[in-house]
């Protein structure tokens, strides 16, 4: 009999924590599972959303619009009334054997730990962990204690820094690392890089500096246009190529315009072919201020990059010799340089081939099924 696996998230969008969920629920094995995405707001226009549909899985919202008038009722009244309604018939009627929550949810279950008898939980920390467990986000940390004490919930980390904090936040020792995989195949491509340069406008002869996210202001795109800057300075076939969309995106193009780098830069929106994007990068530059671990980052090394980062990762993102870190404290200028020379200042601090979802996939299935 297949095991239902409910994975629980605000939404489908376009961001890492999103893509993970897509991920699994496409990579779990079809005979011995059944995943069901479970979302807070529907948004069936997005690529993730669109993609895990296409492929059979069901998503079950629990507000079918997205709006401002659904996102008003929910903080005013739905979190505490209707949200719990809803996820007491989801459950009563899908019958789960594992519910997986992401992001900030954990109090919805909280208000029905009765409900979740018999059911194996897991929850994974998507980002760094006092971001998640303090401050504003207190609710959170209460209620993964209490679903942890009377539920044994599982916690999952993103990476081995990550593992540590979370043990000894909440007292325990099986909090399981789960690499944030991509699925390897995506990345061998059968077009040069040359056509599909020429496909984006840049020609051959362009040094192409790169950068996949959304816009906001932990990705830290202003301070990557100052880096680009200087670099241009240096190089006048430098490019600047920004894959994403996201709440910062007016104010980083207003911001090109006024420096006098729009003939430049990029914009190349929202896409789903990032593998192809990839490929017409030369140095993938990476300044954010803070990440749990960067899908894109693993992205950008499966292609071969050369990889420019700030140190406020995880060096187990670290999976190639052509890394090179710097703090954000560090002058623009040495940035520049960094993205301009072919350095590095760190060997790879694991291995590269581990992070193919078509391996690690086992190691969650081994997990849902309570062998690890």
């Amino acid at each position: 009999m297949k095991s239902k696996v409910i994975e629980f998230i605000k939404d489908l969008g376009n961001g890492g924590a999103e893509k993970i969920v897509t991920d699994t629920c496409l990579f779990l094995d079809k005979d011995k599972f059944e995943p069901v995405a479970v979302v807070l707001f529907d948004l069936p226009e997005k690529p993730n959303s669109k993609k895990i549909r296409e492929n059979g899985v069901r998503v079950i919202p629990i507000y079918r619009k997205a709006n401002k008038l659904t996102y008003f009722f929910n903080e005013i009244i739905g979190k505490r009334i209707y949200v719990q309604s809803k996820l007491k018939e989801i459950i009563r009627q899908e019958k789960p054997s594992v519910i997986h929550t992401h992001m900030l949810l954990l109090p919805f279950l909280d208000d029905i730990v009765s409900d979740l008898k018999g059911i194996r939980l897991f929850y994974t920390c998507h980002g760094a962990v006092d971001r998640y467990f303090s401050g504003k986000h207190e609710a959170n940390a209460i209620a993964a204690q209490d679903l942890i004490n009377k539920c044994q919930m599982r916690l999952i980390g993103l990476n081995k820094e990550m593992v540590e904090i979370l043990n000894k936040r909440f007292n325990v020792d099986n909090t399981f690392f789960i690499r944030n995989a991509v699925d390897f195949n995506r990345f061998r491509l059968s077009e040069s890089k040359s056509s599909l340069r020429a496909e984006m406008g840049i020609k051959e002869t362009d040094f192409v500096v790169g950068h996949v996210g959304r816009f906001s202001s932990v990705k830290n795109h202003s301070f990557l246009i100052d880096v680009f800057e200087k670099v241009y300075e240096k190089n006048k076939n430098a490019r600047l190529l920004l894959v994403g969309n996201g709440e910062t995106f007016d104010e980083i193009r207003k911001k090109v315009i006024e420096l006098g780098l729009n003939d430049f830069v990029i914009f190349a929106g929202q896409r789903t072919d990032i593998p192809r994007l990839l490929s017409c990068m030369d140095v993938f530059c990476f300044p954010s201020k803070t990440e749990g671990l960067s899908v894109a980052l693993v992205e950008a090394q499966v292609m071969g990059l050369r990889i420019v980062m700030s140190n406020r990762f995880s060096t187990d993102v670290v999976l190639s010799d052509r890394v090179y870190i710097l703090r954000l404290e560090d002058p623009v200028q040495k940035w520049a340089d960094a993205v301009l020379n072919n350095e590095s200042n760190i060997p790879p601090q694991g291995v590269l081939s581990d992070w193919d979802m078509n391996k690690e996939i086992k190691r969650v299935e081994a997990l849902y099924s309570g062998q690890l």
